[in-house]
């Protein structure tokens, strides 16, 4: 079910990308002229952010981390990790909530707040920070959503690739992300315990590869954008 559900939001974001977005809030891709990268994991911490923050730490990589409030609730100490290897630390909402099954319910724009809210607060008792990166779950890029963003102080990311999420074996995955290597790719990854282990391979075959084509892997907010 996830995985269709993943499909149908990927489609949507797609269809929908041109007349919803806010060209000012909105980022799904860097500036193609320039070789740089940035690498994302959705969804954490979890049990395994310590093993994932290790391969980063030994390719000396920083990371994106959009997180969910409810698991920093759970796992304080990994989003300190995290911050600590000196990552940058986005919100993912609170809950996971797919929002565009609220479409038409009247009380949106209060549900996507109170997402918004209560993960900052989870981030700011671990960071003393509020976070000012978001990305919503499933790809989200409703008005609404990039609107309540902007006016929460936050700017929307997407993602250029990915696929993590798909029932293939590890070596096709690595070859799928290898082939979308290109200027301004942000690519997305989870960082979701029962995934985590093809992601670790995933993560470090991905970093070789680009360290071996020369592109810069940088944090978003140390990413140029056109």
């Amino acid at each position: 079910m996830y995985n269709i559900i993943m499909k149908i939001c990927i489609i949507l974001f797609a269809l929908f990308f041109s007349s919803n977005l806010n060209a000012e809030n909105f980022y799904s891709y860097g500036d193609p002229s320039k070789n740089e990268v940035a690498l994302t994991y959705d969804d954490g911490p979890s049990p395994d952010t310590l093993a994932l923050c290790d391969i980063l730490k030994k390719y000396n990589v920083k990371a994106t981390f959009f997180v969910l409030g409810e698991n920093v609730k759970r796992y304080p100490g990994y989003l300190k990790r995290i911050k600590e290897d000196g990552h940058l630390i986005g919100s993912h909402t609170y809950s996971h909530k797919n929002f565009y099954k609220f479409k038409n319910n009247p009380d949106m724009a209060k549900i996507i707040e109170d997402e918004i809210i209560r993960t900052e607060n989870e981030i700011k008792k671990i960071t003393g920070e509020k976070p000012v990166y978001l990305r919503y779950p499933y790809g989200y890029n409703a008005k609404i959503g990039i609107d309540m963003a902007k006016k929460m102080g936050y700017k929307v990311y997407n993602w250029s690739f990915g696929y993590d999420w798909n029932k293939i074996d590890d070596e096709e995955l690595v070859n799928k992300y290898i082939s979308n290597i290109k200027p301004g790719a942000i690519f997305l990854m989870h960082d979701r315990k029962y995934k985590t282990d093809r992601v670790l391979n995933l993560t470090q075959k991905l970093i070789e590869e680009l360290n071996k084509r020369e592109y810069k892997t940088v944090r978003l907010d140390e990413m140029s954008f056109k």
